[in-house]
């Protein structure tokens, strides 16, 4: 038993390292200068330099991502480019409401599925079996960004898309 858990951890410790080389590399690929974004549109050349210098951004992407692990491992993934304030502090303050809404959508869950299941499988061949499948079945069918954009109105919440073409986009995929 202990030799399988070492393994699964094994296992893990190598997914998220090659995880987090690949979203590293494919965020590093985005097309647009980082330096750019993080001094503003109206930097002269010396602000990106010292930005560029600051960050990093001139050595090559296998050693900013080591570096980035490094820290990372340390428990310092940075500062928000956005608000400028600490990702870690930033995660700590939505922690507590991902894991309420978590639990929360596992309850209702849970909640729904045992009594559709024990419902199919005691009427089964029945069209309560039928519906209950059916729905099961179109909600794991359903996007995650649908179903969670998506209220009873069909529509994202006023204000989550930035432009009315976006927010017609989202509505009509749902």
């Amino acid at each position: 038993m202990l030799e399988f858990l070492v393994q699964r951890a094994l296992i893990s410790v190598v997914t998220l390292c090659v995880i987090s080389m690949i979203v590293f590399t494919g965020v590093r690929m985005i097309p647009g200068d980082p330096a750019r974004v993080m001094a503003g549109t109206d930097a002269d050349a010396a602000g990106l330099e010292a930005v560029r210098e600051k960050y990093g951004l001139k050595d090559p992407i296998p050693l900013q991502y080591l570096r980035w692990a490094a820290l990372a491992v340390q428990g310092d993934l940075g500062e928000s480019i956005r608000t400028r304030e600490a990702v870690v502090r930033t995660v700590a303050t939505k922690l507590p409401i991902t894991i309420e809404l978590a639990a929360l959508s596992l309850i209702v869950a849970v909640g729904i599925a045992i009594p559709a299941g024990v419902l199919a499988a005691v009427r089964r061949n029945t069209i309560w079996d039928v519906v209950t499948s059916g729905a099961s079945l179109c909600g794991v069918s359903i996007p995650n960004s649908c179903s969670s954009r998506c209220g009873s109105a069909g529509c994202p919440p006023r204000g989550s898309c930035r432009s009315g073409r976006a927010r017609s986009r989202i509505s009509s995929a749902c």
